[in-house]
């Protein structure tokens, strides 16, 4: 009987941990976002199947001063524009001072070959590759300084 009661409790924590994991997944969602420009990326993996190595304009701007800072971790700062796109500001060891919905700082991590903001990637339904080829931007959301992809846009902002 003992080990019947541990048991269902076990199985009601991992419920309620469920749960929540997905409510709070939802809330995210509903977060508005902004855009990033895409730049081009490898649109298939043989190991994996189909999805895209995606790379952003701002990781691209930032790489030189990556590098020449020599920096492992930091922040890209962005200025979000009137069109609600995400524009390369700096890189910076630190967050910026003003971090607000028009001024976000994005944490990278470089291991001296792949610059990663949290946001590479996105997998999707085998056979759909050209339809996401044509992606130029990604919708995004910033979560305590860390990127989140919400989904991929064709140049008008259309969802793929």
């Amino acid at each position: 009987m003992k080990n019947k009661i541990i048991v269902f409790i076990n199985f009601l924590v991992l419920f309620v941990a469920f749960g929540f994991s997905v409510t709070k997944e939802e809330s995210y969602q509903k977060k508005p976002g902004f855009y990033l420009k895409l730049a081009p990326a490898d649109p298939r993996s043989i190991i994996q199947g189909d999805y895209m190595d995606l790379n952003y304009e701002i990781s691209d701007k930032a790489l030189a001063e990556i590098k020449k800072n020599k920096l492992e971790k930091g922040y890209i700062n962005v200025k979000i524009d009137e069109s609600n796109i995400g524009q390369y500001i700096n890189v910076s060891e630190n967050p910026q001072e003003k971090n607000d919905d028009k001024n976000l700082s994005i944490y990278f991590r470089y291991n001296g070959l792949e610059l990663d903001i949290n946001a590479n990637s996105f997998m999707f339904q085998e056979g759909e590759g050209d339809k996401y080829s044509k992606a130029e931007y990604a919708e995004v959301i910033c979560i305590k300084n860390r990127l989140r992809l919400k989904k991929l846009l064709d140049k008008d902002f259309k969802k793929l």
